[in-house]
């Protein structure tokens, strides 16, 4: 939290030297503490952003009629979509979800997810997740969690974090390592070779212990 102090300095000083800001006020000079914006850097974070960086290089090193494929994708998304975005999204979907390269060329076709049920339950330190399935051919599974205050908190789809990618082999549960207290637990479904995914669907609220 940014401090303030009143300071008998040069009354029309104002200004940035090193961390502190100077500012007029009806007390005179005023001193602030300059913010700082908060830039974690966790591994997940740095792993991301390498994502985009690798998308960002294959769309500069596409030839022209990939691109002209990617727009014509793009314009059969809707309104306001980007042939560059799109491509950028699946591309970093795509490398999360454990394909070997940036795929190149546009999906030829809609993917509708897989046919796995999803059950949580709480456990000391963790979340289990146990599949109905083992996943198909080509696809994956992100779960996603959310830390809450209390178990009637509303959650909200942008807050959940990804937690795990896998591929569920169908037998046994899968651990999800995390805090004591409410966590919300989400997942979709991912194509390797694509980045296509499914919409995020909302698991349920477990207790960890």
């Amino acid at each position: 939290m940014a401090k303030t102090n009143a300071s008998f300095l040069a009354p029309g000083l104002r200004g940035k030297l090193g961390g502190v800001v100077f500012s007029r006020a009806d007390c005179g000079t005023v001193l602030r503490s300059l913010a700082v914006g908060r830039d974690p850097c966790t591994p997940a974070q740095q792993a991301q952003r390498d994502r985009i960086r690798r998308a960002g290089r294959a769309w500069r090193d596409l030839d022209p009629e990939r691109v002209a494929a990617w727009r014509s994708y793009a314009l059969g998304l809707g309104p306001g979509a980007q042939a560059h975005a799109v491509f950028s999204g699946l591309a970093a979907r795509a490398l999360l979800a454990g394909a070997p390269a940036v795929p190149l060329d546009p999906p030829a076709a809609p993917f509708l997810g897989d046919s796995v049920g999803l059950a949580v339950a709480g456990a000391p330190g963790a979340v289990l997740v146990t599949a109905s399935a083992a996943n198909g051919a080509g696809v994956v599974t992100e779960l996603l969690l959310q830390p809450l205050v209390s178990a009637n908190r509303r959650t909200y789809l942008s807050r959940y974090r990804s937690a795990l990618v896998v591929a569920i082999p169908g037998a046994g549960p899968i651990t999800l390592p995390t805090h004591p207290g409410w966590v919300a637990v989400g997942a979709r479904f991912l194509r390797q070779a694509t980045g296509q995914a499914t919409e995020l669907a909302e698991l349920g609220i477990v207790r960890v212990g």
